[in-house]
Formats: structure tokens, C-alpha cells, sequence
């Protein structure tokens, strides 16, 4: 099916923002199981805001310096793959060295694991990250939030709690229940953020020298040394001491986006019960979904 996939591109890249919906390409993605490459595709189709985003098919050199030529560096690497493996690496990290760069896209094909290459978002540009959970030919979603300084990856985990929780209807738009996390667990998700980010940047900067990208269980064990608070971007963590409530406009946009995403992408995503909407509020960019998962996300 690659090789096929391969005839039909001419390339061993594939820019998922220029997938039209109705593209036989969006087919071969999800018959393959690229479910994460087949997700973007498809938002990206209806337009819905989402990082802009190449495939690689498979290592090619001269394709990998395409796409920086495209997106420049930094770049965001996220992954896919097309079975279910125990040491899935950890992706969301910003890679700037163009020969780890390198050795990762080949470390990964090696693995039949596939890489994302994305405009260099940053986790630290957050205002809100949000997992909304959607349940097909259901009116309400619930919406687990979390605020600045944090990102979606501290809600699937499940390593804290949420800063915020709404359940919504989605046809009317009415907030039906909505709690706000209190200052002690708050606080308490602050230490855990801190010593998480001191093992994120130590594992960007591994990567950016040895271009090989670890599993979740190979990051948790990192030690960091304690004065490493800096990313790539020159951004460091910030992270207010008290949480903010989501202000009714993002809420408002956020819905309606939802609203997009519920009657247009669903119905073509593989039958669940139940998906979730990864998405992230970024200032002066707006709401943007990252991944969109159901029940084959533990495939």
C-alpha cells in the first residue's frame, strides 16, 4: 500500500493541507490507518484552522529539505503509525538542527513510524488547551480545559487535574454545567507541570543532537538538570498563579467551530462511540485542533 501510495504522490512527502476533500488520497490515508495524517487531511479540507502540516512517506533527503524550504526551521514533529507499538514516541517537540532532523526521519522510517512536520508551534504559546469529547448523535459535549502554561498532553494522560470542565450543548450553544478548579489543586498542577517541562525541554534538546525521539516511558525517566526552563523559541514557561476562566467569546468560537467539526469531519471519521476534539487556543491565531481520536486511538 506505501509503494502505492508512493506512485500516486511521485513523492515521498505529502502536504496535508492541500488534500481536497474530495482527493482519492484522503482514501489510501485512512485505508492504510494514518489515522492522525487522515484527521488533519480532513480538516484541512473544510478549512478548519489547523497547523500546516507534510506527511513523510518515507526517508528521502531531498524531500526532508523541501519541506524546510516550505516551513522553515524550527519545525513541530508529531507522529503516525499505522499499528498500535508500546514504545510510540513522544511527539509535540520543535526540532531546529537540520541533520538531527535527518537522522530522526530515518530512525522513524526504520520503525514504520511516520513523521508530522508541522509550523513550529510552541506548547508554551497556549492560552487554553481543551479536549472536548463529542458522542455521535449527541447534543452535549464536555469539554475538560486546561490554561496558560500547560498543554493537551497534562489532560490524555489524566496526569492532573482539569482547570475547567463545561458540558455544552452544541445545537444551542448554552453552557448546562460548568466547574472551575480550586487554588490547591491548582497549585498542585503547577509542581507537576514544572517537573514535567524540565523533562520536555531536556528531551527537545536530545533530540536536536542525536535525532533520535523517545518513548513516554523513556521521558518520564529523564533527569533534567534544575535550571532548564528555556525552549527553542528563547520561550520560557510561564504560568499565572491563578487560573482564568475561559471568557464567553472563546467559548463562543470554540462551539461554533465544534459545530463544523461535528456535522462535516464525523461523519467521516471510522465509527465510534465517542471522539475527542484536541484543539488549542492560541493568542492573535485563535482556536486550532491538533488531532481529532476515537475508539481506535489505543489500535
Amino acid at each position: 500500500m506505501i509503494e502505492n501510495l508512493r506512485r500516486l504522490l511521485g513523492s515521498s512527502l505529502i502536504d496535508l493541507s492541500k488534500v481536497g476533500e474530495s482527493s482519492p488520497l484522503l482514501d489510501y490515508l485512512l485505508r492504510l490507518k494514518l489515522l492522525k495524517s487522515y484527521v488533519i487531511a480532513l480538516l484541512s479540507s473544510y478549512k478548519i484552522p489547523t497547523p500546516h502540516t507534510i506527511l513523510i512517506v518515507d526517508y528521502d533527503e531531498a524531500a526532508i529539505r523541501d519541506v524546510v524550504r516550505t516551513l522553515g526551521l524550527p519545525l513541530l514533529v508529531r507522529f503516525d503509525y499505522t499499528e498500535f507499538t508500546t514504545d510510540k514516541p513522544v511527539g509535540g517537540i520543535l526540532i531546529y538542527n537540520y541533520d538531527a532532523l535527518l537522522k530522526l526521519v530515518r530512525n522513524s522510517a526504520q520503525k514504520h513510524i511516520y513523521v508530522l512536520l508541522s509550523e513550529p508551534f510552541s506548547r508554551f504559546q497556549n492560552v487554553y488547551s481543551a479536549n472536548c469529547l463529542l458522542t455521535r448523535g449527541g447534543n452535549e459535549i464536555v469539554i475538560e480545559v486546561v490554561g496558560r502554561g500547560f498543554d493537551l498532553k497534562d489532560l490524555r494522560h489524566g496526569n492532573i487535574k482539569p482547570h475547567e470542565v463545561m458540558i455544552i450543548d452544541i445545537t444551542t450553544g448554552t453552557v448546562i454545567s460548568r466547574n472551575i478548579i480550586g487554588e490547591e489543586e491548582y497549585r498542585k498542577s503547577i509542581e507537576y507541570r514544572i517537573d514535567k517541562v524540565k523533562k520536555i525541554l531536556t528531551y527537545e534538546k536530545l533530540v536536536n543532537i542525536e535525532g533520535r525521539p523517545l518513548s513516554l516511558k523513556e521521558l518520564l525517566s529523564l533527569k533534567p538538570p534544575g535550571n532548564i526552563y528555556q525552549s527553542s523559541t528563547g520561550k520560557g514557561l510561564e504560568i499565572p498563579e491563578r487560573y482564568t476562566e475561559m471568557p464567553h467569546n472563546v467559548i463562543e468560537e470554540m462551539v461554533s467551530l465544534l459545530k463544523e467539526i461535528n456535522s462535516k469531519v464525523v461523519p467521516r471519521l471510522p465509527r465510534s462511540k465517542t471522539y475527542v476534539v484536541s484543539m488549542s487556543y492560541i493568542k492573535r491565531r485563535g482556536w486550532i485542533v491538533w488531532d481529532i481520536y476515537g475508539g481506535w486511538y489505543l489500535r
